[in-house]
């Protein structure tokens, strides 16, 4: 039977095949008038724009392609495709690598300011040729080198710095350099040089004795009945003086008086007289570590 094609006009006979470019429009819109469930297919999968549309023959060829162009066109999409996530790797480590640098720098930036301050906080000091950090130990030849050095700037005489047998330092100061004739109290031009030994005494743990001696003059007063008082209150008077000028731990120090009875040279003339009435600070060689007579 035939039938009047409705946008020609011309008879379509029904076993004339007609011409797929022709018929999908019309087949389009028929599936578009055509209910939804209608042709077992929802009407979505039918809407296909009509100018984009391809021939199935077109997917056919591109699926039947040869096998060389499938994998000329493989490769080519395996490159492209790892592009984008290698330039992503490349970026994390350059960034990676310039935190680490930055920390780098950084730390040691900071350990030049601390190194900076430590210094300078050293050289405010009044601390002569003594710098740095305390010592745990020095060698009783370096103390009596850095005794002897203080002594021989301070200018001063009647100073007398030995090391004896048990390798202890003895810092004697003799004569009226610290005391008056009968009394405990310190000289003002003595105090300079006090200062000095109290910033030895700083910069090392060792244990120190304070050792007052007389002269063979018997006292008899109010504040010092005997020698013994005297000697003793002269001692405690230096020992007094270190500590507070250095900060030092009092439990490092022995206060001794030896009264007239451990001379260093005869009584006899007014000169050695002079030479017995004197004060010993001794830097012995035993480390004060919350013992007395510590580690050596």
């Amino acid at each position: 039977m035939d039938e009047n094609n409705t946008t020609t006009g011309e008879p379509v006979s029904a076993s004339t095949p007609q011409d797929p470019t022709t018929a999908a429009p019309q087949n389009a819109l028929n599936r578009e008038d055509t209910p939804d469930g209608e042709n077992g297919r929802p009407p979505d999968l039918f809407t296909a724009n009509q100018e984009t549309a391809l021939p199935l023959d077109s997917f056919a060829a591109i699926m039947t392609s040869e096998d060389g162009d499938d994998d000329d066109s493989l490769s080519g999409m395996s490159a492209s495709g790892w592009a984008i996530p290698w330039s992503d790797l490349m970026m994390t480590m350059f960034v990676l690598f310039a935190v680490m640098l930055s920390y780098n720098m950084s730390e040691r930036d900071l350990k030049d300011a601390l190194l900076k301050s430590e210094t300078t906080r050293v050289q405010h000091l009044s601390i002569p040729k003594i710098d740095g950090p305390v010592f745990n130990y020095l060698a009783p030849e370096q103390i009596l080198e850095i005794s002897r050095s203080t002594v021989k700037d301070a200018n001063i005489e009647n100073i007398d710095v030995i090391m004896d047998t048990n390798k202890a330092v003895h810092v004697n100061v003799r004569g009226e350099m610290l005391f008056d004739i009968g009394k405990a109290e310190l000289r003002e031009d003595t105090k300079g040089f006090l200062k000095k030994m109290s910033a030895i005494l700083s910069k090392i743990k060792n244990e120190v004795h304070i050792v007052g001696h007389t002269d063979s003059f018997p006292i008899h007063s109010e504040a010092f009945p005997t020698n013994w008082e005297l000697s003793t209150a002269r001692a405690s008077k230096i020992a007094r003086f270190l500590i507070e000028q250095g900060s030092l731990d009092p439990a490092r120090f022995t206060v001794i008086g030896n009264s007239m009875y451990r001379p260093s040279v005869p009584n006899s003339t007014p000169e050695n007289k002079q030479k017995n009435r004197r004060v010993e600070i001794i830097i012995t060689p035993d480390i004060f570590n919350g013992i007395p007579g510590g580690e050596k």
